[in-house]
């Protein structure tokens, strides 16, 4: 409720958040500002100095402080329809939108008005403000704004500003004309219709430079915007739980995926980066664990072709044992006297086992080829 502070807050954090983004790169074509971020922009234009902007500022601010309380009224109507509808002493402080209006002025009558609307279903809601801005009320501080103004050294715009106060572009007279900006405080913020000038670009991206997401909402919602066209917000809404810091860096890597050019270096040559070399391929899991083998028989000269197996010994099914590796690594033979058969190589041959004894030593045999081939396969493993 403090608009000395606040006005100043708002002017401070935007000044300095478009200075870095100018830093990295992120050099705005046209500029836009709703009320006191007109002045940010006419202040980064070259229009005035940082130092008297700041001090129009401070200025502007604490006159407006000491003026009696008012309060401000956002209604779903169209411009045409609020007028109508306006007692003498509320004024249309602002037009967001082509169906959303912000109406200004005293407390009770604002009160009155809400419930009228309400009453015939019209949606509104009381903004959270200290003051009636934009409105009759702040007649008071002009002449003596104006006077502040006419000691400053105002000059024309470097950058292209759209004015609030007529929706089109400001002129060089505009600029340096004290009682432009004098009367700014008092005039309607006519926001969607600096909209209107810049949202049917479907090249230009729109980045709101400031406290909260407002303005970046609004022109999302500006019906003449082209879906193409990229709204970002360099700052996090108040209820969004990333830091700035973070947001900023996702709005300057959102900026640079749109287009714009950024200055990468700059960003960051306070810090010290290497380049890492990547593979060319996709990471793509691969598979290397030897599967439990299901239970089989394998042996040399005790298997003979067509023989069976003893009548309580049931043949299992076949299972591999190789394992599928990208450098072709294949398992050496067991045994240099013997060859070995593989279980999927005796896997289709009937067996006959002529005692205990020889299912025993087959059952050995074939413990100890599993044991040397994960053997072999670990020392591969260890040698890459």
């Amino acid at each position: 409720n403090q608009t000395a502070v606040a006005q100043a807050a708002i002017f401070t954090v935007s000044y300095a958040l478009a200075k870095r983004l100018q830093a990295d790169g992120v050099v705005p074509h046209r500029m836009i500002g709703h009320s006191v971020g007109e002045f940010v922009a006419a202040c980064l234009a070259g229009v005035f100095s940082l130092e008297d902007a700041l001090r129009l500022i401070a200025f502007r601010a604490t006159h407006m402080q000491q003026l009696p309380t008012g309060s401000m009224l956002a209604v779903r109507m169209t411009e045409a329809e609020v007028l109508a509808k306006l007692p003498r002493e509320v004024s249309l402080a602002a037009i967001n939108g082509p169906q959303l209006c912000v109406v200004s002025g005293p407390v009770q009558i604002l009160e009155q008005l809400q419930q009228q609307l309400e009453a015939e279903e019209v949606i509104c809601r009381k903004l959270h403000t200290s003051h009636a801005f934009h409105s009759a009320m702040m007649d008071p501080v002009v002449e003596p704004f104006a006077e502040q103004l006419r000691g400053v050294k105002l000059r024309a715009p470097q950058i292209p500003i759209i004015s609030s106060v007529t929706g089109q572009p400001l002129t060089d007279a505009q600029a340096v004309d004290p009682n432009y900006w004098a009367k700014h405080l008092r005039e309607t913020v006519r926001f969607a219709d600096t909209l209107s000038t810049i949202t049917d670009d479907s090249d230009a991206v729109l980045l709101e430079v400031g406290p909260g997401q407002t303005l970046s909402t609004l022109a999302r919602q500006h019906p003449g915007r082209d879906r193409e066209q990229t709204v970002l917000a360099a700052l996090p809404h108040a209820q969004q739980s990333s830091s700035a810091r973070e947001h900023l860096l996702l709005a300057l890597g959102r900026l640079w995926q749109a287009g714009v050019d950024v200055d990468w270096k700059s960003r960051f040559r306070d810090q010290q980066r290497r380049r890492l070399h990547l593979p060319g391929y996709p990471f793509e899991r691969l598979r290397y664990w030897l599967e439990p083998e299901q239970e089989s028989a394998v042996g040399d000269n005790e298997f003979k072709n067509g023989s069976e197996f003893n009548d309580h010994i049931a043949e299992p099914e076949p299972a591999a044992s190789r394992l599928e590796s990208p450098i072709g690594l294949a398992p050496e033979s067991v045994s240099p006297a013997a060859e070995l058969k593989t279980v999927a190589e005796v896997g289709s041959q009937q067996v006959r086992c002529e005692n205990e004894t020889e299912l025993d030593e087959l059952t050995r045999r074939v413990i100890l080829q599993q044991l040397q081939l994960m053997q072999q396969q670990l020392q591969a493993w260890h040698s890459q």
